[in-house]
């Protein structure tokens, strides 16, 4: 029971701070379609530029000030929701380990992924709980060989359940399009993936990073 409360808990943690990132976000979109929007004039002042004539004056055909103050704006903002969604990262971590508790995980086994190098990479597999703290938002539907996703371990039909801090159904940008937005801050970095195949969950460790192909993943995923 105090596992039970303890998860409860933790899950009203991350949708307050899944909130609070889903209005930065929505004020950081507002801000970018200000910005790459035209002025009166019908320039674009977009998010970044230099604001003065080629004399060295303010330019007169935008508002100067007020697009400073939304360029600042979104630069505080964009750190604030780095700092917000490493919150929900290590919460969604304390959230896994209890969720491990309750499900009595049984002791892990290795599935490997063939790399490029000869290596593998090992992905842990558990059992599922029959209540599930996440559900698939994708599905791998191809998966190129030798790309990163290949050597995490990725194979057609696995369902989607996590990656990094990317989770089902906390709204603002379709999740697709931030675990798009997630690898690209991430690249280059050992990312957990959670994926759903079968009855069985796998914990696997991506890195998303640029090979011969498009993307950092080298999957194409579709919405569950």
């Amino acid at each position: 029971m105090e596992l039970e409360e303890k998860q409860e808990e933790l899950k009203q943690q991350l949708l307050k701070l899944n909130k609070a990132r889903e209005e930065m976000e929505h004020d950081m979109s507002d801000i970018v379609d200000f910005l790459q929007s035209p002025q009166p004039s019908g320039v674009v002042p977009g998010l970044e530029g230099n604001l003065i004539d080629d004399e060295g004056f303010p330019r007169a055909d935008m508002d100067i000030q007020l697009i400073r103050i939304q360029r600042n704006k979104r630069a505080m903002l964009q750190t604030d929701h780095k700092a917000k969604m490493k919150e929900i990262e290590a919460l969604l971590l304390q959230i896994h380990e209890v969720y491990g508790k309750l499900a009595k995980l049984s002791p892990v086994t290795a599935v490997s992924a063939p790399c490029n190098s000869g290596e593998t990479v090992e992905s842990v597999e558990v059992d599922v709980a029959p209540e599930s703290i996440s559900q698939p938002f994708a599905v791998v539907h191809e998966v190129t060989p030798l790309s990163p996703g290949e050597k995490a371990g990725l194979e057609v039909g696995d369902k989607i359940l996590q990656v990094g801090t990317v989770t089902r159904g906390i709204g603002g940008i379709t999740e697709l399009h931030r675990v798009g937005a997630y690898l690209q801050e991430n690249e280059n970095k050992t990312v957990v993936l959670i994926a759903l195949r079968g009855t069985k969950q796998l914990k696997m460790r991506l890195v998303p990073s640029k090979w011969s192909g498009n993307g950092l993943l080298g999957c194409h995923l579709v919405p569950s």
